[in-house]
């Protein structure tokens, strides 16, 4: 199999699952209505918290 091939199957492979936690987190930034409240709220910093929800982003096939 070439390195190309190899990449595709990388690219497609699913997503994992949400944990407990990172439905939480988006619990509370859909309570908070913003990224920085939603951070205080779950005692994250601001840049943890995007990287959360660009997972779950990639989860929910959300561009």
């Amino acid at each position: 199999m070439s390195h190309a091939s190899q990449d595709m199957l990388v690219a497609e492979a699913p997503a994992k699952e949400p944990e407990v936690y990172q439905l939480q987190i988006f619990d509370a930034l859909l309570k908070q209505g913003s990224l920085t409240k939603a951070a205080l709220q779950v005692n994250m910093t601001q840049p943890a918290l995007s990287k959360v929800l660009a997972k779950l982003r990639i989860y929910f096939n959300d561009p």
